[in-house]
């Protein structure tokens, strides 16, 4: 007795076929979703993502120093106090402007 599986491994879609002495015993296939879905799906998403950034620049460059103003603070030790005070003014100015939309 002489068994077979065989895949076939396409874009789209996974076909198999098991084979008994020559003859076919099962056979099927598993379709998946066209490619043009996911790039539209990607796409979309860059486009919110774009959106987001351009609605939101002053908020995300306001956190981006804060946070490395923190760094500042933990990497410099003789002028910790300094860092960590411009820190938390750009926390209060965070929270000023997400306040304000």
């Amino acid at each position: 007795m002489d068994k077979s599986f065989v895949l076939d491994l396409g874009q789209n879609s996974i076909g198999w076929v098991i084979i008994d002495n020559n003859t076919v015993e099962e056979i099927g296939v598993c379709l998946f979703p066209s490619k043009k879905i996911i790039t539209n799906n990607i796409e979309s998403s860059a486009t919110k993502l774009s959106t987001f950034i351009n609605k939101n620049i002053r908020l995300i460059s306001l956190i981006i120093l804060t946070v490395i103003l923190f760094m500042m603070g933990v990497l410099i030790t003789k002028f910790w106090q300094f860092w960590i005070n411009l820190a938390i003014a750009g926390i209060y100015s965070v929270l000023t402007v997400e306040i304000k939309k």
